[in-house]
């Protein structure tokens, strides 16, 4: 087909010119803006050969070669012009990597070590980014997995599907710790050969979501050995997440049966490791995510058909539903299947699925006697007052026993129970954390047997005393209420921060309103911002917040639908959660998030688009030691900065000495039950509505633009002062436009006060054009200059100092002094007085000192607010 200069040139900008010269074998470093590698035309020892991926072109400085993308399939692969410009073409194939990044060094050198060798974990993600990225630029794994009916690029970068291209060898540094450390995980063999060696690989995770065992698929069909492991115990399971959220699981043989079930719509696929794969990871992933369904989707041969009877009586006597799948004539498995059928064909196919396994056993009144792998269990509650679940529990296996008495909701009970079962049983971590799950749940059902299930307003969770609702009913209608919460938090060991502890508290109870807040809370590291994240957790009731380290862009997207709905997330750190940026900011405006991904029907070959809704809405906290937000960011939170003055610092040391003293261990006793009464606290609030019967009369600065978003979050914090005083306030209703009658409290002028006490200092600071510590450092500055001008009788604009002599009389580190100045000069708060190359720099105030505060002017007072409403004067 003729090509036009104008479809040549449109041709041309769309290629990945670095993707396209490395997928031809061409290894390119970055440097600077430009990439450099050792030139295919000619041979060198220095690289020479140059690409600028932004305009398109290469060159090489040796040879004296160059130009575009056509040029160099014409001089690489000997084509015509007409036919490298149909090769260029075929990059732009669907399943050709999309600007593939450079592949980057094996092991940085500023990377993480433990005290001996590296963090395996870590080496094993290094391991898997190696391997994606040879998979993204190398086509043979993919077209190896597009003749298996796989094509769909983005679930193979969502499971970071790699492949050995020879390279991984040739790329590792010369450090004799990286290569002994991968030889023990078995990447390396001890002969010093890949294990994986032209093999696509596909990363296993635990629950936690951490690569712990890696699957290897030979390409080549002759090779005696086609299904590689890393060698010990296995461990991890493929596509773990799908059992979160999910009450049912389709259990299928190997991870390209499970990977075409995903591709055809069914995201809750998992596979076992062949017929007799199916381990204690699977086993404790199924209970801590509540499943409670198995469909059976093993190979159509007798060895499969053998495997399904064995497993649907072992996943039955665990209390899980099984039923059969049975495959069509001419399909051994599920890839097989899809290369000949589509979602709907296999839809009829669960709908004639067929019950297996024993029924499940019924529980007695009083105990109950199951399994869990191998081991046999036998509980029975003992029911006690004062916040406890006391069980008797016996554990055996194999003629070995364990009894026990614990308190199910004492973590330092269960951490007993864990250090002897592990011991006793041989069992990992994982599965020691599932066999208590399934304790748990199971005492908590058993003791739901005894109580009422009729449903009432504002009934409490079954496990709820008597006393317990009248502590938490106590803790709710306190007059002081929130002088309590800020008790409590530094009962668990924050002190100070009182505007801090409470706002963040605000935003988390906030998730039960219908436009819940969001926080970030900014400090420099080692102030305390990770701990108040952590005691809002703890504070927050388990089964309502969610905290992640890290998030990856498409995390949250393929969520259960209600997974994340009026939940508070937390992440603990900023850096984890840029990449998911655009999914929490769409959470915090739209309150959902609606994704379309492009599949391919593996039967009729046809491209559809399949709609993906996770629901919110959410609250979210985060932390960061960054001075200053994105402006889309900062526009949707509040920005808690906290305080690092040296009288906080002598607070925190003073509470430090006290914990190590008797009174600080007596406190700890204290900190389960304050949690509990938290947690059930907020259990009992009821959703409600909150008017603010004098929104009218409010008045908000409208000067800058960003307000159109801080007025409304600044109305929702007073609604949630209100929420969480719901037990002190009258219910109302009122019938909707509809005639439907509906309940609410109205929000009083005391919640006014606190929010315009907790916001009006905050929203100044973020609508300051100075970062919090600059405009710290420049009221320092106005401080001393008043101070020498008073002393020496000069105008203020006269005092010069220098960055030492503040920083000597704020005992400020030397980094933080000049990234202030800094921002003040550009601002134009300061000004250089004097500076040559290798003196002193003298600075002095652009303006006469102002005694400008923090408080957001414009923003209406709660004495205003009461004339405005004809209240009396308090007092």
């Amino acid at each position: 087909m003729p090509v036009t200069q104008e479809d040549l040139s449109a041709l041309k900008e769309r290629v990945d010119l670095v993707a396209l010269i490395e997928s031809r074998g061409v290894k390119l470093k970055r440097r600077g803006k430009s990439f450099v590698g050792l030139c295919p035309f000619h041979e060198e020892k220095n690289p020479s050969f140059t690409v600028n991926p932004e305009e398109k072109l290469w060159h090489c400085f040796g040879c004296d070669k160059g130009g575009d993308s056509i040029t160099f399939l014409e001089l690489k692969e000997g084509l015509s012009f007409s036919d490298a410009a149909d090769r260029l073409r075929e990059h732009l194939h669907p399943t050709a990597p999309a600007n593939p990044e450079p592949k980057p060094e094996f092991m940085p050198e500023d990377q993480p070590r433990q005290r001996r060798g590296f963090n395996p974990l870590q080496l094993l993600e290094r391991v898997v980014e190696v391997y994606h990225q040879a998979f993204l630029t190398d086509r043979r794994g993919l077209e190896y997995l597009k003749k298996r009916g796989i094509t769909s690029r983005e679930l193979l970068q969502a499971f970071k599907v790699g492949f050995s291209d020879g390279s991984f060898l040739k790329m590792l540094p010369d450090r004799g710790e990286i290569l002994e450390s991968l030889k023990e995980l078995g990447i390396i063999s001890s002969s010093g050969k890949e294990h994986f060696s032209s093999c696509v690989i596909f990363p296993l995770c635990d629950s936690g979501g951490h690569v712990v065992n890696l699957y290897g698929r030979k390409i080549d069909s002759r090779s005696s050995v086609r299904h590689l492991y890393l060698p010990g115990p296995l461990k991890g399971v493929f596509n773990a997440q799908a059992a979160k959220g999910s009450r049912e699981v389709i259990l299928v043989e190997g991870i390209l049966d499970c990977v075409s079930l995903c591709q055809a719509g069914f995201q809750n696929a998992i596979p076992l490791y062949g017929v007799q794969g199916l381990t204690e990871d699977h086993l404790a992933l199924f209970s801590s995510c509540g499943v409670k369904r198995i469909y059976l989707a093993l190979d159509n041969d007798q060895a499969g058909k053998e495997a399904t009877e064995k497993l649907a009586d072992r996943l039955s006597s665990q209390g899980l539903e099984c039923f059969s799948i049975t495959w069509p004539e001419g399909a051994k498995d599920a890839n097989e299947f899809f290369l000949q059928h589509g979602p709907a064909e296999f839809k009829a196919l669960l709908k004639e699925a067929v019950p297996v396994g024993k029924p499940p056993k019924a529980a007695s009144e009083d105990n109950e006697s199951f399994s869990l792998g191998a081991l046999s269990l036998r509980l029975k509650p003992i029911f006690a007052s004062g916040g406890k679940l006391r069980v008797n529990l016996r554990v055996s296996s194999n003629g070995k026993m364990h009894l026990d008495t614990i308190d199910l909701y004492s973590s330092r009970a269960r951490k007993s129970f864990f250090k002897e079962v592990e011991k006793k049983f041989l069992l990992s971590g994982e599965a020691a954390e599932g066999l208590m799950k399934q304790v748990i749940e199971r005492t908590e059902a058993l003791v739901a047997k005894g109580e009422s299930k009729e449903e009432k307003e504002g009934a409490l969770p079954s496990l709820m005393t008597d006393e317990e609702k009248e502590e938490a009913l106590a803790f709710l209608q306190n007059p002081r209420l929130t002088d309590e919460i800020l008790s409590d938090l530094e009962a668990l060991g924050y002190v100070g921060e009182d505007s801090a502890k409470l706002l963040a508290y605000f935003i988390g109870v906030s998730r039960k309103l219908g436009e819940p807040l969001s926080g970030v809370i900014l400090s420099s590291s080692g102030a305390g911002k990770s701990c108040l994240a952590e005691k809002i957790e703890e504070l927050t009731p388990p089964e309502e917040v969610i905290l992640y380290s890290r998030l990856s862009p498409q995390a949250l997207g393929y969520m259960e639908k209600d997974a994340l709905k009026r939940k508070l997330l937390i992440i603990e750190e900023r850096v984890g959660s840029e990449a998911a940026d655009y999914s929490i900011r769409t959470l915090q405006s739209r309150r959902k998030i609606t994704q379309g991904v492009v599949i391919k029907d593996p039967g009729s070959g046809r491209m559809f688009t399949r709609t993906y809704v996770v629901e919110g809405p959410i609250a979210y906290l985060e932390t960061t030691t960054r001075a200053s937000l994105n402006h889309e960011n900062a526009t949707r939170c509040f920005e808690i900065y906290l305080d690092e003055t040296s009288e906080q610092t002598e607070r925190i040391h003073r509470a430090q000495r006290e914990q190590r003293t008797l009174a600080g261990l007596l406190r700890d006793d204290k900190s389960e039950k304050i949690r509990r009464k938290h947690h059930n606290a907020q259990r009992l609030l009821a959703e409600l509505l909150v008017i603010i019967p004098y929104a009218p009369l409010l008045t908000f600065p409208p000067a800058w633009l960003r307000t159109r978003r801080d007025n409304a979050r600044f109305l929702c914090l007073i609604e949630v002062i209100a929420f969480l005083h719901q037990h002190q306030r009258e219910k109302k209703s009122a019938r909707d436009a509809g005639g439907e009658e509906f309940s609410y409290i109205e929000a009083t002028i005391e919640d006014y006060r606190l929010a315009y006490q907790l916001a009006a200092e905050i929203l100044g600071s973020t609508l300051d054009e100075l970062p919090r510590a600059a405009r710290e450092l420049l009221e320092e500055v106005q401080k001393f200059v008043l101070e020498e001008a008073e002393k020496s009788g000069q105008e203020p604009s006269a005092v010069t100092f220098t960055r030492r002599t503040i920083r000597e009389r704020l005992l400020w580190p030397d980094y933080k002094i000049k990234e202030g100045f800094k921002i003040l000069q550009d601002l134009e708060y300061l000004e250089i007085v004097a500076s040559s190359f290798g003196a002193k720099s003298l600075y002095r105030l652009s303006d006469a000192p102002s005694a400008k505060g923090r408080i957001l002017p414009g923003l209406m007072t709660p004495e205003g607010l009461a004339k405005e409403m004809k209240i009396p004067r308090r007092g």
